[in-house]
């Protein structure tokens, strides 16, 4: 039998997002941008992509710790929310509008 199989390149998954706006802890691999949007047992347990022991025992890890588990499920909402079109968006304008503004450099 396989272990779980996991993604090798994966820049901002929607499966992630997804789990985290219904609240779900999140175990997840460290590819692509994700390292970028999630933060180690804040919004996630990131994991190494090529080690499915490291995903089954981050899920064991939630199942016997509730505290991290809860944690984890708070973050996670907020994670999807600051991902949403609508922040973004936000974020993107004011990025624009420092860019745009005389003498001013624009900060990511």
């Amino acid at each position: 039998m396989r272990g779980p199989l996991t993604n090798r390149i994966d820049n901002m998954p929607v499966s992630l997002l997804e789990a985290a706006a219904f609240g779900l802890p999140i175990v997840s691999t460290d590819v692509g941008g994700i390292p970028d949007i999630i933060v180690h047992e804040e919004t996630a347990l990131p994991v190494g992509s090529e080690d499915p022991s490291a995903m089954a025992d981050g899920v064991l890890r939630l199942l016997d710790d509730s505290d991290l588990s809860a944690r984890l499920s708070d973050n996670a909402r907020w994670l999807a929310e600051s991902c949403s079109w609508a922040a973004l968006r936000h974020r993107r304008v004011d990025v624009l509008a420092r860019a745009s503004a005389p003498g001013k450099e624009a900060d990511p």
